[in-house]
């Protein structure tokens, strides 16, 4: 199973560029909800000063993070 897009972040380009280098194909889609967990060694949100997240996961939780650590 490999993601091909999301309701929140739209396609997966990394997926998407490997099909031609396969010979991976579609015979199914599969929505799975996804979770995201912000792990730290502070207490509360208010000291979070820094955040390091990667392409897709950092786009689904881009709103939450401008809205809940500014």
């Amino acid at each position: 199973m490999v993601p091909i897009e999301n309701s929140s972040a739209g396609i997966v380009p990394e997926t998407l560029d490997m099909f031609p280098q396969t010979n991976v194909k579609i015979c199914a889609e599969l929505y799975v909800p996804i979770a995201h967990h912000l792990v730290s060694t502070v207490t509360e949100l208010s000291q979070i000063e820094r955040v390091y997240a990667f392409g897709q996961p950092a786009n689904q939780c881009k709103r939450w993070l401008q809205g809940t650590l500014r």
